[in-house]
């Protein structure tokens, strides 16, 4: 198997090398935890699938060029972590570039993949505590389940997802007009694509 050494080893490489041409042209990296939280896929160790392994990478490179892809599922996935903390951590930081705004059904190893208001994350308590923390960045419905009769690109279960965060968004608005939540998307396009999103928070 691929040592968990040489994988750390591998990825501060990169984190060597690819850093000075992200800053010149004004990118960031946005890091995604490795998914499904195992301790090796394909005889590969797998070093992104815990809250200490984000802090020690964030400490070690600590420039304004690295941050987190934060995977809501994914997060929620990992034993014995609050959800909640781990946004305020990441997100008061700055380091949560953006998000990918889905929930599940229990932990690593037996998670399943829900519908977005199902299971075990409060996704109107995770969205008020990203608005607390100023969150800037936009999030997007990620993977959703397979339903009867669903389209390969899965639109109902899109739609499903689309009308339950504009709700939630209406919702942390305490009772203003919902505006245009879906940004970047004509009329037509949410017509005859699988919404997905982008979303931003209102201020």
């Amino acid at each position: 198997m691929v040592a968990l050494l040489l994988i750390w080893q591998n990825f501060a490489n990169f984190m060597r090398a690819v850093p000075p041409v992200a800053e010149e042209w004004g990118a960031r990296l946005a890091l995604h935890p490795n998914d499904p939280l195992v301790p090796s896929l394909g005889r590969v160790a797998q070093i992104f699938r815990s809250w200490d392994s984000f802090r020690r990478v964030l400490e070690t490179f600590p420039g304004n060029f690295l941050g987190l892809d934060f995977c809501q599922g994914t997060w929620a996935e990992m034993e014995d972590v609050d959800l909640l903390a781990a946004i305020r951590y990441f997100a008061r930081r700055g380091k949560a570039l953006y998000l990918h705004f889905r929930n599940v059904g229990r932990s690593v190893p037996s998670f399943v993949g829900t519908f977005v208001g199902a299971d075990q994350v409060g996704m109107l308590a995770a969205l008020r505590v990203y608005r607390e923390c100023s969150f800037p960045g936009f999030f997007a419905d990620d993977h959703v389940p397979e339903v009867a009769e669903g389209s390969e690109r899965g639109h109902r279960s899109r739609a499903l997802a689309a009308g339950y965060v504009r709700a939630l968004l209406a919702a942390i608005m305490r009772g203003r007009a919902s505006g245009h939540f879906l940004a970047g998307r004509t009329e037509q396009a949410a017509q005859t694509t699988a919404i997905r999103g982008p979303y931003r928070l209102p201020k």
